[in-house]
């Protein structure tokens, strides 16, 4: 087994001494066995030409050590999917056939070593599919989430995301909108902390005309966090008329942080619309402030700052009660 996967690729290089171009996946000292799950040879290749966020070290590697399982939902359905009971390495593969409807929520907790999930999705015309995903895992071991999808015309694919636990988190998301008019929506949550960290890889490859693209990531960087994040909008020839936006929120809360952005866009049409901004660092004097002349100490409006901070991506969610959960979880742990 390969001791080391390269992930989340820019696809743009900078400067190496940034070191931002790509993440490093070891699996070194990990036990992980081959699957046994088979999927029909011709619906396994319909998913080949998916791209996911991490790249296709991972890809290849998902191939071969993922249990895996098809789902289908039929033109004008509605289904709901929900995943909690996990294997080590995971792979689900769904299409989404036209008008229809998918939403899957996948919570991944408990005391893992090792932990993979990987989704790709194919939405026909008009369809659309949501992915919620929670990780509230102990603070130790290695995990990764790898999404990929392929829109249609007028389709819309949502990537919810909530990260709070993990020691070594990677993430990546690529959706390719290759429909006209298509859509997607990307919101994170984060909290990293006493040597957490968290890899992120996101992109929006906008091929076809009028297309749209939202990136959201926010989250709280405590005393020995780090966190880099990729967020690449790549308008293709041909993607006129198409609109991209990223921004990214960071509440700093504590001292030894790291934080590395990389905001990109690539542009290979002339009448696209394509916009980025973050803004990063701790609560200001004046905010501090003004919430003590109210009554609230310093580490209640940090804390208060920090929940918002997350919870701004939790409130995409339906599911009230994992709501509750996430709410109970941040309090936890900040």
């Amino acid at each position: 087994m390969t001791k080391e996967l390269k992930v989340n690729l820019l696809p743009a290089k900078t400067f190496r001494y940034l070191k931002v171009n790509d993440a490093k996946l070891d699996l070194s000292g990990q036990k992980i066995s081959k699957s046994e799950s088979k999927i029909n040879s011709k619906i396994r290749k319909s998913f080949d030409n998916v791209n996911t966020g991490m790249g296709k070290e991972l890809d290849a590697f998902v191939s071969e050590y993922a249990e895996k399982k098809f789902i289908k939902v039929p033109s004008g359905k509605d289904k709901t999917v929900s995943i909690k009971n996990l294997n080590q390495i995971n792979q689900y593969l769904f299409i989404v056939e036209s008008e229809g409807s998918l939403t899957v929520t996948i919570e991944n907790s408990g005391e893992k070593d090792f932990s993979g999930i990987s989704t790709k999705f194919i939405l026909a015309p008009k369809s659309t599919a949501k992915l919620v995903v929670v990780q509230t895992l102990e603070r130790k071991g290695t995990y990764f989430l790898d999404v990929g999808s392929d829109v249609s015309d007028d389709a819309v694919f949502e990537f919810v995301n909530v990260v709070l636990g993990g020691e070594k988190n990677y993430v990546g998301c690529n959706a390719s909108l290759i429909g006209e008019k298509a859509s997607f929506v990307c919101d994170t949550g984060y909290i990293c902390k006493e040597k957490q960290s968290l890899d992120i890889n996101y992109r929006a490859d906008q091929v076809s005309k009028k297309t749209q693209s939202k990136i959201n990531v926010g989250g709280v960087l405590g005393k020995g966090g780090s966190k880099t994040f990729r967020g690449t909008i790549d308008f293709k020839v041909g993607s006129s008329g198409s609109v991209g936006g990223e921004t990214e929120d960071v509440l700093t809360i504590g001292d030894d942080v790291v934080n590395k952005s990389v905001p990109l866009i690539l542009c290979g049409e002339e009448d696209v619309e394509g916009q980025h901004g973050a803004t990063i660092g701790s609560l200001a004097d004046e905010v501090l402030y003004y919430m003590n002349s109210r009554g609230i100490d310093k580490s209640t409006a940090i804390k208060m700052a920090a929940h918002a901070s997350v919870m701004k991506t939790a409130s995409k969610i339906e599911d009230k009660k994992l709501v509750a959960s996430i709410e109970e979880e941040i309090d936890r742990k900040v």
